[in-house]
């Protein structure tokens, strides 16, 4: 089926594996109206809204456990080859972690050991902090699910029983036993982000397609496209800029848009295409930042506020309950009883 090539943002593209996954749950008048680039990436937004519509007629979120039990190995060309034939689920992780863009731009994932060695994956959106719709949940869902069903399927007949960590539940009870059933999984309520925590004792397992030089060749490929993709990408840029601030005391919208070469007004309106603004972006940095120095336990929490930009202790607090539901303090508190 040949769609219409047509000018966005690559910032709202997505892989065309994801359309391929779609297709058989999607209404063929929705599936031609799928809008494509030249680049054969599609846009992410109306992949959403098929989705969206496909739920509305099943009412279950089952219906995306069993779409993303459909993924294989050449599903995302390049991308999943170089994931099933990595070495084990540590290089697996790192892949997934380097190359998301190439696999859906507006998503971004953090991948990291926790003190005890478990990987943690955070899953992370561009949208504003408490912005996201019920058609782009269901797109994260989905993507945490295709994930988890890539994990199992490398693993091959090794059983591993992963946590899903978020920071609510947006379905009811029963539909999470299911979901945990048939993604052999455990749905943890109440994480300040949105997490897959896979113990430590699987992430050196030898995967049964290692192939090195196969892998190697597709990430390669990756590495490539990933490149031209981030050039275009607002979004990592900004968080560039940000890493490169000892604080955060004076940074505003016009430091941000000076950086970028444009006005402020024309920044906000391209991040506005990713339901967010300049202020959202910063925001939602914070908070990530703060997780890693909170998690890390070496600086202290009056310095966390400062390096975060907050004239205070209080303030920050207040932010971070805001972000998150919990207090800074009971994220550290966690962290060290973890420890003990």
């Amino acid at each position: 089926m040949n769609h219409k090539k047509s000018v966005f943002d690559n910032a709202l593209s997505v892989h065309a594996g994801w359309l391929k996954l779609l297709k058989p749950i999607g209404e063929e008048s929705l599936i031609e109206a799928i809008r494509c680039n030249e680049e054969g990436r599609v846009n992410v937004q109306d992949l959403r809204s098929l989705l969206y519509q496909a739920y509305e007629q099943n009412e279950t979120p089952i219906m995306l456990a069993d779409i993303a039990d459909t993924v294989e190995s050449l599903t995302f060309g390049s991308f999943s080859t170089a994931l099933w034939t990595a070495r084990d689920l540590d290089s697996l992780l790192s892949v997934l972690q380097e190359y998301v863009i190439v696999l859906n731009a507006p998503v971004r994932l953090v991948y990291k050991r926790d003190r005890q060695g478990n990987a943690e994956l955070w899953v992370l959106d561009t949208e504003s902090l408490g912005n996201d719709s019920k058609v782009s949940y269901l797109g994260i869902t989905l993507f945490i699910a295709v994930v988890i069903k890539i994990i199992h399927k490398v693993l091959s007949d090794i059983k591993v029983t992963l946590d899903v960590c978020l920071i609510e539940h947006r379905y009811r009870e029963e539909e999470n036993a299911l979901l945990e059933e048939t993604m052999h999984c455990t749905i943890v309520e109440g994480s300040p982000i949105r997490k897959l925590v896979i113990p430590k004792r699987f992430l050196h397992i030898p995967l049964t397609h290692w192939d090195k030089n196969l892998h190697f060749s597709c990430v390669n490929l990756l590495r490539e496209e990933a490149e031209r993709l981030k050039k275009d990408d607002l979004i990592l840029q900004i968080y560039h800029f940000l890493n490169q601030q000892s604080h955060l005391v004076d940074i505003n919208g016009r430091a941000i848009a000076d950086e970028l070469n444009m006005n402020l007004r024309t920044l906000n309106r391209h991040l506005s295409q990713q339901n967010t603004s300049y202020r959202g972006v910063v925001e939602k940095y914070k908070l990530e930042k703060a997780l890693h120095l909170l998690d890390a336990g070496k600086v202290n929490m009056t310095e966390i506020a400062y390096q975060l930009g907050f004239s205070d202790l209080s303030t920050f607090s207040r932010a971070f309950k805001r972000w998150t539901g919990v207090s800074p303090m009971s994220i550290r508190q966690d962290a060290k009883i973890k420890d003990a």
